[in-house]
């Protein structure tokens, strides 16, 4: 082997073995009420951007349902299409 191989080969063993000793942090995450706050204001003006986008186009909707397999839980699929990209 050359030693650009033995290198790279190194270089990979020392990200997996960190990546590993990360993974295996068993220290409970600790809560940050104002990043939290953060990303929910985040989230509520991306839904109001959505909800905006939507109203201010001529758009169809449809939906579909759909489950997991073996679990309890369903979910929706709402697809949202113009009349432009509809009548192409």
């Amino acid at each position: 082997m050359n030693t650009l191989s033995l290198e790279t080969i190194l270089v990979f063993s020392l990200l997996l073995l960190t990546h590993i000793v990360y993974a295996n942090n068993s220290e409970p995450a600790k809560d940050n009420p104002a990043a939290v706050k953060k990303w929910n204001q985040f989230v509520d003006n991306i839904y109001q951007l959505h909800l905006n986008q939507i109203n201010s186009h001529n758009i169809k909707t449809t939906a579909r349902s759909g489950s997991y397999h073996d679990l309890p839980y369903f979910s929706r699929k709402l697809n949202f299409m113009t009349t432009k990209t509809i009548y192409r």
